[in-house]
C-alpha cells in the first residue's frame, strides 16, 4: 500500500502503489501477482517438508514416513532403471490374455479409476468414476460415470480436419509407436496406427467438453439393468464385477453418447486393437515411475509438443507433484502443523461467521425481495458450508502401504487406496464437509453440488489473510503486473 496517497483521491494508488513501485516481474513471465508469489513460497515450503520427511527417520506408519518414502522412491531413478519394464510384466500378461468381449470388459472394469474430479471431460481410463451427492437426492453419494480414454486433450483434436490438427495426430501416432518400442512390443508402427484409429472412434462417441458444464445434460440416471439395453456391446456384468461395484443399483451417466459408443466398440472392434490400446495406455499412465527413456518420451510429447515446454522439470519437482497426488492430505497434515495453526483457522472461521451473520441480516431486511423468496434465500444460506484451512477429519492412510524403493508399487497401491476409499462412500450419506482440494494448495473452490466453498491453508496467508491483523483479512485490489501494454 502507499499511505502517502489519500484513498479518497486515488484508491487504486493507495491500495497498490507500494506494489507497483517495488515489485519486479521475474524473467520469462508475462504476468506476476500475489498469487504467483504465494505459489512460489508455498511450493518451496512443501518441497522442504517432503524432503525433510525423506531424509529423517519418522515413525513407521506415520504420515511423515509415508510421504518421505514415497518421495524417496520416486527420486531413486537408479532403482527404477534397474527394474526396467519388468514391473509391468504381470499387467502386460493380463492384457495379452484378453481373448473375447467378456475378458476385455472385465479388464476395462478393473481399470475404472477415480482420477476425475467431476469437472473433467476426459478421464485417464476408458471411464472414470466421480462419487458425489446425487442431483435429485442430495443426501446420498452416487456413482457418476464419466467418459475418458483419449490420449489427446479432447474429441476435437481427433475430429478437426485442419492441417494443424492432422499434424498433431501424426506426432501423437509417432509418440505411441515410440512408447510401444521402448517396451519391446514388436510392430510398433502398425500397432500405433490401430491405437490412433481406435481412439478416433472413441472420440466420435464423446460428448463435447461444453456438455460437462450443463447440469441438465449430466443428470442421466440409469439403473444397472439399463446398461444392457441402452448400451449393448460391453459385457456389463463382467465390467461392473471387475470394477468392484457389482451390487451398485443406480448410476448417473454424465455422457450417455460415450457410454453407448464405447460399449459398441468393445463388442464390435477387433480385440487385438484394444490390446494394443491398453498396452500403450498402461505404459503411458506409469511413465513417471518407469525407466528414464519412457519419462523422456512422455515429456517430449505431452510437455513439449502439446504444452510448449522447452525442457523437462527437474526430478525433484516431479517427485513432489507425485507425492502430493498420491498422499495429498498426508502432506497437508505436515504443512498445516507448521504453517497454519488451529488458532489461525479459528480466526478465519470467526470472520466467516460474521459474514454469514451480515448476509442473513441483509437478506431479512431487503425491501425488494418477497417473503417466500427470502425464505428460500435464507435456507440456502443456512445450508452453505465453508471449509477453512484444512479438513476437520483427515483421510486415514493407515491401510496404505508405502515401501521405500518401490516407486511403481507405491503408485499402484496409492491409486487402489484412493479408488477403494471413494467407492466405499457409495450409497452412504453425503458428507458436505468433504474436502476436494489439498490444504497445501494455493487455491479455493466453490461447488454447487454440494453447496460448499473451500479456502486452503496455502491461500490463507499474507497478503490474503494474516491472523496477526485485527481483522484478519488484508484488503487487496489489483496487486498484479503485466508486461503487455494492453494490460496497464
Amino acid at each position: 500500500m502507499d499511505h502517502s496517497v489519500k484513498p479518497g483521491d486515488d484508491f487504486y494508488g493507495y491500495a497498490n502503489g507500494g506494489w507497483l513501485r517495488t515489485v519486479e516481474i521475474p524473467a520469462g513471465q508475462a504476468v506476476y501477482d500475489t498469487r504467483a508469489q504465494l505459489i512460489e513460497r508455498t511450493s518451496q515450503r512443501v518441497r522442504d517438508l517432503i524432503q525433510a520427511a525423506a531424509a529423517g527417520e519418522p515413525v513407521k506408519g506415520t504420515s511423515a514416513q509415508k510421504v518421505g518414502d514415497y518421495y524417496a522412491s520416486f527420486m531413486d531413478v537408479d532403482a527404477i532403471d534397474a527394474k526396467g519394464m519388468t514391473v509391468l510384466a504381470g499387467e502386460l500378461a493380463a492384457i495379452s490374455a484378453i481373448h473375447n468381449t467378456a475378458s476385455l470388459s472385465a479388464y476395462l472394469g478393473a481399470t475404472l479409476n477415480s482420477e476425475v474430479d467431476g469437472l473433467t471431460a476426459n478421464a485417464d481410463h476408458i471411464f472414470g468414476v466421480f462419487v458425489n451427492q446425487g442431483f435429485e437426492d442430495s443426501k446420498r453419494c452416487m456413482f457418476h460415470l464419466l467418459q475418458g480414454g483419449l490420449g489427446l486433450p479432447d474429441r476435437d483434436a481427433y475430429l478437426d480436419p485442419s492441417p494443424k490438427a492432422a499434424a498433431l495426430r501424426e506426432k501423437y501416432r509417432a509418440h505411441i509407436a515410440a512408447i510401444l518400442k521402448l517396451a519391446d512390443i514388436p510392430e510398433s508402427d502398425a500397432r500405433s496406427e490401430r491405437v490412433l484409429a481406435l481412439e478416433s472412434r472413441i472420440a466420435r462417441a464423446h460428448a463435447p467438453d461444453a456438455d460437462a458444464a450443463d447440469v441438465f445434460k449430466q443428470n442421466n440416471p440409469w439403473k444397472r439393468a439399463d446398461f444392457d439395453g441402452n448400451a449393448p456391446g460391453m459385457d456389463w456384468r463382467a465390467y461392473f464385477k471387475a470394477a468392484g461395484v457389482a451390487e451398485q443399483p443406480e448410476f448417473i451417466v454424465w455422457q450417455p453418447s460415450a457410454v453407448i459408443g464405447v460399449s459398441a466398440l468393445v463388442g464390435g472392434e477387433n480385440v487385438d486393437a484394444w490390446k494394443d490400446y491398453l498396452d500403450f495406455h498402461l505404459i503411458e499412465h506409469y511413465a513417471g515411475v518407469l525407466p528414464k527413456a519412457v519419462a523422456v518420451e512422455d515429456f517430449a510429447f505431452y510437455g513439449t509438443t502439446l504444452s510448449g515446454l522447452p525442457q523437462m522439470p527437474d526430478r525433484v519437482s516431479g517427485a513432489v507433484a507425485a507425492t502430493n497426488a498420491a498422499l495429498g492430505q498426508a502432506v497437508g497434515q505436515l504443512y498445516t502443523r507448521r504453517y497454519f495453526s488451529s488458532d489461525a483457522k479459528a480466526k478465519a472461521q470467526a470472520m466467516v461467521a460474521d459474514l454469514i451473520t451480515a448476509y442473513r441480516a441483509r437478506i431479512s431486511h431487503l425491501s425488494w425481495m418477497s417473503p417466500p423468496t427470502k425464505k428460500k434465500a435464507l435456507a440456502k444460506l443456512a445450508a452453505f458450508r465453508i471449509g477453512i484451512g484444512y479438513p476437520d477429519t483427515w483421510i486415514d492412510y493407515s491401510t496404505l502401504g508405502i515401501v521405500r524403493g518401490d516407486a511403481f508399487g507405491n503408485m499402484r497401491r496409492a491409486e487402489a487406496f484412493n479408488r477403494s476409499r471413494n467407492l466405499s462412500q457409495l450409497r452412504q450419506p453425503a458428507d458436505p464437509d468433504e474436502w476436494r482440494i489439498d490444504p497445501q494448495m494455493v487455491a479455493a473452490v466453490i461447488l454447487f453440488s454440494p453447496n460448499t466453498e473451500t479456502f486452503s491453508a496455502g491461500l490463507l496467508q499474507p497478503p490474503h489473510f494474516d491472523k496477526r491483523r485485527r481483522h484478519g483479512l488484508q484488503l487487496r485490489l489489483g496487486g498484479r503486473r503485466h508486461r503487455s501494454r494492453d494490460h496497464p
